[in-house]
């Protein structure tokens, strides 16, 4: 392997990082194609971190997607899960706008995916290569802005979603796990958005197909 290609990896993938949030950004608020986009950015993402581990093993663990660490921070993201669904409730209730539908379903059996996706992306690289020349303070409260200024111009989910990262960030940092993580995310997310927005992802998803 080229010693100049592993030396640059780490700016390479924090700015492909970067790259994607901002197309996010531009895909979810400012352009049609919101499901496609998902679509690609899911395979091509999962298309690169399947051919990093089979050309360095140890990046199975880099990017905490190892077994290690995965019953501590599953305790911790199920804390984490409890009290946000419980606020998530509580708001729903005053609002009347706490629903059950099968859109809920399928999108908590599916939004998962794309929060473990995001928590490999964002805790496995980002805070991982960041880590290592920053002092953990200045790690967590980057990567829960990074989280918010995704979600923008949205206030109350850019709000939440920063609050998350920085609790998220912080179980990556003592545990090195992301399974839970993005389980919790997805599963949040879903409460989030049927809730407190009374949007549902699902059909916004499948609409723009």
């Amino acid at each position: 392997m080229d010693p100049g290609s592993t030396s640059r990896r780490p700016a390479l993938e924090v700015g492909a990082v970067v790259l994607t949030a901002l197309l996010q950004f531009v895909f979810y608020d400012l352009l049609p194609g919101r499901g496609i986009f998902l679509l690609t950015v899911v395979i091509a993402w999962v298309a690169y971190v399947v051919t990093s581990i089979r050309r360095r093993p140890e990046a199975l663990r880099e990017l905490g997607l190892a077994r290690e660490g995965l019953a501590s921070s599953a305790a911790a993201a199920g804390a984490i899960f409890f009290v946000g669904a419980g606020i998530c409730f509580v708001v729903a209730s005053r609002r009347g706008s706490v629903v059950v539908s099968p859109n809920m379903l399928w999108t908590a059996l599916l939004y998962p995916v794309w929060g473990l996706l995001q928590q490999v992306l964002v805790q496995g690289v980002v805070v991982r290569h960041l880590s290592r020349a920053l002092p953990r303070t200045v790690v967590v409260l980057v990567a829960g802005t990074l989280f918010g200024l995704v979600h923008l111009p949205h206030l109350a989910l850019s709000g939440a979603t920063a609050v998350l990262g920085v609790a998220f960030t912080i179980v990556f940092l003592r545990h090195r796990n992301v399974w839970a993580l993005g389980l919790c995310h997805g599963w949040l997310g879903v409460l989030f958005y049927f809730w407190v927005l009374g949007r549902d992802p699902w059909w916004e998803m499948v609409s723009s197909l």
